[in-house]
């Protein structure tokens, strides 16, 4: 079996490796083409394109290892369907997963070098890579123009604009200069062609224009328009240098610059941030609310006002009274008119007594469930923190007693 496994193994090393070469030759292809325009005519000095190639080799790795094991795959299992190798494998008593058992071992192996290669290689040079073109980038602004574009050459100071830009040798047609570095003073340039040079020191930029006008406007003074005609006009822009300065390019990371790890830690920072903005918001909310309610809890009775209790402790006494002379006159008299009227004074005190009750506590009821859909808690947030707002209400606001035409 040992023999089995390694012809198998050889049958796919080949178009395996084969098919990695091409594929990574098309790849490297397509980036020189991408980066063509971005690398040549900056004056780089080899090791740099170099470097900018060797950057770009672990993602185009990463793509093409999948693709090449994929070609391989099918290419081999089709060479011994062809010749009859399979067949033969099976009548020797060979299953057709005995031959796939050594694929698929050494596909996991590669499988988890390639999991630790896209999580620790991969976003390293990615990183590197972008810092690197972004540093190409500004290393000459002409590259950096767009045609048909205000393109900032000195931040805040000059911009240029081109309807059409040869890259190749610096020329510009059609040009629109924006000068703002003198204070209040707004000047415009208009250029039927031009071309940008640096000076020795690639320090500063020279733009040499031909046939066009220069506009000045002050702004203290708006009604003075000074406009002057050239045929040739060189305007030197000091500070723009036309070296590489590695490292101007910022530390941040994309996601395709990040590993697992880096990215749990901004997914975790980030949940922190928005936690902190949902917490000051609802702080913010509750600030404004005008009531805070207590967190007492809402009692199962209904609040009865102190009034009702003191009229009806006052009342008591009388109606006890009326009650035992009720009692008394009756045991005395078994149909006496003085005991008829005290026991219908009795019945009638206790009616009314009832009555102003009832109408106290179903006065009270309305009243509490009033505040209890006033000062419900809403279902979307969290406040008030805990309890309900009758408790706080009833402290602060009583309820009416009964009426005097009640109590008559």
């Amino acid at each position: 079996m040992k023999i089995l496994r390694r012809y198998i193994l050889r049958e796919h090393a080949g178009p395996f490796i084969a098919a990695l070469g091409v594929l990574t030759g098309l790849m490297l292809l397509n980036q020189l083409a991408r980066r063509f325009s971005d690398l040549v005519g900056k004056g780089l000095p080899w090791y740099v394109i170099g470097e900018v190639f060797a950057l770009s080799f672990p993602f185009i790795l990463a793509m093409v290892v999948p693709m090449a094991v994929l070609v391989a795959v099918l290419y081999s299992f089709s060479r011994l369907t062809g010749d009859n190798e399979v067949t033969a494998f099976k009548a020797g008593g060979v299953s057709l997963l005995r031959l796939m058992l050594p694929v698929l071992f050494y596909a996991t192996i590669l499988a988890g070098g390639m999991v630790w290669f896209n999580n620790t290689i991969l976003p390293e040079s990615n990183h590197a890579l972008r810092k690197l073109l972004t540093d190409i980038g500004r290393k000459r602004p002409t590259f950096e123009l767009r045609e048909r574009v205000v393109n900032e050459v000195v931040p805040s100071k000059l911009f240029l604009q081109a309807a059409r830009i040869d890259r190749m040798r610096s020329v510009l047609w059609d040009m629109i200069i924006f000068d703002l570095g003198r204070p209040n003073v707004q000047r415009t340039i208009y250029a039927d062609s031009g071309y940008m040079a640096f000076n020795e020191g690639q320090t500063d930029l020279y733009l040499t224009l031909f046939d066009g006008s220069m506009h000045e406007i002050d702004m203290q003074n708006p009604g003075t328009d000074q406009r002057t005609y050239y045929a040739k006009q060189v305007i030197r822009v000091p500070e723009v240098s036309n070296e590489l300065e590695r490292g101007q390019s910022g530390d941040w990371r994309g996601d395709r610059e990040m590993s697992i790890a880096m990215m749990r830690t901004e997914v975790a920072e980030q949940r922190q941030r928005f936690l902190a903005s949902r917490d000051s918001l609802e702080s913010l909310l509750a600030s404004l609310r005008p009531i805070r309610a207590l967190p007492d809890t809402l009692p199962d009775e209904p609040v009865r006002a102190h009034t009702d209790s003191a009229a009806a402790d006052r009342r008591r006494p009388a109606v006890d009274a009326l009650r035992a002379r009720a009692t008394t006159d009756s045991t005395a008299a078994d149909s006496t008119a003085a005991g008829r009227r005290a026991a219908t004074e009795a019945t009638t005190v206790s009616q009314r007594d009832s009555a102003t009750t009832g109408q106290s506590e179903a006065r009270g009821t309305v009243q509490v469930e009033d505040m209890r859909r006033r000062y419900r808690r809403p279902r979307t947030s969290e406040w008030p923190p805990a309890g309900d707002a009758t408790a706080f209400a009833s402290q602060i606001r009583s309820v009416p007693g009964p009426s005097k035409s009640a109590m008559a």
